[in-house]
């Protein structure tokens, strides 16, 4: 049994009020059927300080860009789905609540991948610098077991140009993937 990274619990009418960098609205916006009740709270929070944190005194992130997502039969679906969508494997932490897609200009990747490396409570970063329109990050509040790649840390990958998943665990993934940045 994994250990969360971080409390779980689903979102509250009043959770809201302590987010400060995006709402309900925006975030429903990007959600299917209401699936924003789904979101872990925690990992919504963890997200906002993320989306909150100054870099060179300006917001790391001006406002949520959330990647959009296909369902299996490339229709446009929600970013927060259901799993009858299959957009995503049957075990994603999407399904929970507790993954985010987030695209940023390609100017400010590198930054969003060394801020999100400061969270702790992030137990996979992926790093998708092929993604269009832009590219971005996928964040989730895993606990990164023994089992992972992670291997007890933090999980960390990036995906190439030919959608290749490379974990950065060895010296030459991790030259390629600085490249890619």
């Amino acid at each position: 049994m994994n250990t969360p990274a971080i409390a779980q619990r689903k979102l509250e009418d009043d959770d809201w009020s302590y987010l400060r960098c995006f709402g309900r609205d925006e975030v429903a916006a990007h959600c299917q059927n209401g699936a924003w009740q789904n979101i872990d709270a925690g990992s919504l929070f963890l997200l906002d300080q993320f989306s909150g944190y100054l870099v060179s005194g300006q917001r790391l992130l001006p406002s949520v860009s959330f990647m959009p997502t296909k369902d299996k039969q490339g229709q446009p679906t929600a970013t927060w789905n259901t799993p009858e969508t299959r957009a995503h494997s049957p075990s994603s932490l999407h399904y929970e609540g507790r993954a985010f897609d987030l695209m940023f200009p390609r100017s400010a990747l590198a930054t969003a991948w060394l801020t999100a490396i400061r969270f702790p409570k992030f137990g996979g970063i992926g790093c998708y610098p092929f993604w269009r329109p832009d590219p971005g990050l996928h964040l989730d509040t895993r606990f990164a077991s023994d089992v992972e790649q992670g291997r007890g840390f933090r999980v960390c990958w990036y995906v190439d140009e030919h959608g290749l998943y490379s974990y950065l665990n060895r010296e030459d993934d991790i030259l390629r993937f600085l490249e890619a940045l």
